[in-house]
């Protein structure tokens, strides 16, 4: 069996570590694609490839001549590098799975090539962000992280550290939604009427039952149909009338989102999301079970399983990552994609295993 390679000498330089020796750094640069290669010879490493090495025992680094251990290396980096651990654990943890994890000069990001790939040989597949578990899911952050990977024909993966060092990945991307639903909703007949009650409309006439059901409007509970505030308020504008059961007052389309909105501060963006998702052909009813704003059919719920949960977020929403995880992680369970509006755009988030 043949001997261990000696450990390459690198000299630490401000937040670079020098390996001078062009043989050495032609080993690391050639056998894992470590470095950049220098014009005289040897290559330059980040400190993240520093540290990477120094625990693999390929490299020994020195500081004005005395050796620096692991623990001082990393002491060194945190103070030099923004986010240091929480980046190392990251580019290990994509190290030890064999993939060659290039850092961004100017960023918390790493352009991921997959097994076997070489930068310069072999197009990255991934851009990878690492995050602290006390960070925040910022969405027009990924928004325009997901726009540019997908111009560059990659993906977007958001590396989350709790705080045991342990991580979790996520998959973002944009999404396209549309379903085989009419995008008109349906044709009620005239003198079609909805009575608001404890905070949902319900129908009582028959005809018009009937023409919900085949729109897969509301919920049928023995006599009456009942209608969630955002349904009401789609269909108010659409040939259903409403009336105030306490004030037996009509109530307009405005009128209606406007009393909406004081029992659910979110309610235009629901408005919103719901009128996007019934034009694309699909069919949102509550998504309440599932801690979301709407679980989403592409057809009839009747026969059909609902393949998302939408949550309709405004633009430039912050939301704690241990908010975001726990949704992630029901939608996994059930089977269904985790799917946020934001603005005009749809923006997919799941659990993904590099």
């Amino acid at each position: 069996m043949s001997a261990k390679a000696p450990a390459a000498r690198g000299e630490l330089r401000g937040n670079r570590v020098l390996v001078a020796d062009e043989a050495q750094g032609a080993s690391l640069y050639n056998k894992g694609a470590f470095g950049v290669p220098r014009s005289g010879g040897g290559v330059d490493l980040s400190l993240l490839e520093a540290a990477f090495l120094a625990e693999e025992g390929r490299l020994s680094v020195q500081d004005g001549g005395a050796r620096r251990a692991l623990p001082e290396l990393f002491e060194i980096a945190s103070r030099l590098v923004p986010e240091f651990e929480t980046r190392y654990l990251v580019y290990r943890d994509l190290r030890k799975r064999g993939y060659v994890a290039a850092a961004a000069r100017d960023g918390r990001e790493f352009h991921l090539h997959p097994r076997g790939g070489f930068p310069g040989r072999t197009a990255p597949t991934h851009v990878v962000f690492a995050i602290e578990e006390r960070g925040t899911f910022e969405t027009l952050e990924v928004l325009e992280a997901c726009r540019e990977a997908a111009r560059r024909l990659r993906k977007v993966l958001l590396a989350v550290a709790d705080e045991e060092g342990d991580l979790t990945y996520y998959e973002a991307g944009l999404a396209e939604l549309a379903g085989k639903a009419p995008g008109a909703g349906v044709e009620l007949p005239a003198g079609s009427e909805g009575v608001l009650a404890a905070g949902r409309v319900g129908v009582w006439d028959s005809a018009a039952q009937e023409a919900l059901a085949r729109g897969a409007f509301g919920n049928a509970v023995g006599p009456v149909r009942w209608l969630s505030l955002v349904e009401a308020a789609w269909l108010a504008g659409r040939g259903l009338a409403v009336r105030d059961a306490v004030t037996g007052r009509a109530l307009s389309a405005e009128g209606l989102r406007a009393l909406a909105e004081k029992s659910q501060s979110d309610f235009p963006l629901r408005y919103r999301a719901y009128d996007a998702l019934r034009k694309a052909g699909l069919v949102p009813k509550t998504g309440f079970k599932f801690g979301t704003h709407f679980r989403v059919y592409r057809g009839d719920p009747a026969t059909d399983h609902a393949p998302f949960l939408v949550h309709a977020l405004t633009e430039g929403a912050s939301r704690p990552w241990p908010e975001v995880s726990g949704p992630v992680r029901l939608a996994h369970g059930v089977r269904k994609r985790l799917v946020f509006r934001v603005g005009d755009d749809w923006l997919e988030l799941r659990r993904a295993r590099p």
